[in-house]
C-alpha cells in the first residue's frame, strides 16, 4: 500500500509520494501531544481504495478529536464544561487544559491506552499491505456502541490490536474512534478486505 498525497494549491495540481513516519515506541505520552500529532491529519482528505473495487473519503475536523480519544468517558470534568469539542480540542493543543487534569479523573483508565496507542493512527494510514474490516457487525461483537461503524482499520500491537473506525451516517463518512483492546475481538468473524491505496488531498482550513 502507498500513500500519494495531492495538493491543489495556488491553483496547481500535481501528485508526489508522501508517507506520514512509521514508528516505533509511542510518541504520544500525553494527551497534548496527541493533540498536536491530531493537527498533522487535519486539513486533509483521506480516500481508501479496496482491493474489492469499493473506495469511500473522510476528513479529521478538530471536533472529531473528543470522540476518536473517547474524552466523553471523562464525565463531570470541569474544564470541558460548557465548551464545545472544537474548542476542548485547541484548549487541550494549547495547554490552557493542563493533562494533569484529564490524568486525575477517576475515568481517565478509561482512556489511557488510546493515548498511549495514539500514533499508532498514522501507521494504520500508512502501513504496507493494509487490510481493514468493511461492513462491520457489531451484533457479531455483542455489548458494543459501534452501531454506525461501517469501516475499521486494525493492526496488532503488542498482546493486543489497535483499532480506528470510519462511521457513516445519512450517505457522509467521518472518523469515529480509535482504541487498544487486548483480544480480537472486534476482528474475529469479521469481513476484511486489503487495502489498494490512500489518496491524501489537501483541503481548506477547518
Amino acid at each position: 500500500m502507498s500513500l500519494r498525497q495531492k495538493s491543489t494549491d495556488y491553483g496547481h495540481s500535481f501528485q508526489t509520494r508522501a508517507r506520514f513516519p512509521l514508528l516505533g515506541v509511542s510518541q504520544t505520552n500525553s494527551i497534548k501531544e496527541c493533540a498536536l500529532l491530531y493537527e498533522t491529519l487535519l486539513n486533509k482528505r483521506f480516500t481508501v481504495l479496496l482491493k474489492n473495487g469499493i473506495s469511500f473519503s473522510f476528513n479529521f475536523t478538530p471536533g472529531a478529536f473528543y470522540h476518536i480519544l473517547g474524552l466523553e468517558k471523562l464525565n463531570g470534568l470541569y474544564e470541558f464544561n460548557n465548551k464545545s469539542k472544537s474548542l476542548i480540542y485547541k484548549e487541550i493543543k494549547s495547554g490552557n487544559i493542563p493533562a494533569s487534569k484529564i490524568e486525575n479523573h477517576r475515568n481517565y483508565r478509561k482512556i489511557e491506552n488510546r493515548i498511549k496507542y495514539f500514533d499508532r493512527i498514522v501507521g494504520l494510514l500508512n502501513k504496507e499491505h493494509s487490510k481493514l474490516i468493511i461492513e462491520f457487525d457489531p451484533s457479531i461483537v455483542g455489548n458494543t456502541k459501534l452501531l454506525n461503524t461501517k469501516y475499521m482499520f486494525y493492526a496488532h500491537e503488542r498482546s493486543g490490536y489497535t483499532h480506528f473506525t470510519v462511521a457513516q451516517k445519512e450517505g457522509t463518512f467521518y472518523p469515529e474512534t480509535f482504541f487498544y483492546e487486548n483480544s480480537k475481538r472486534y476482528i474475529s468473524e469479521q469481513e476484511i478486505v486489503e487495502v489498494k491505496d490512500i489518496i491524501i488531498v489537501n483541503i481548506n482550513n477547518q
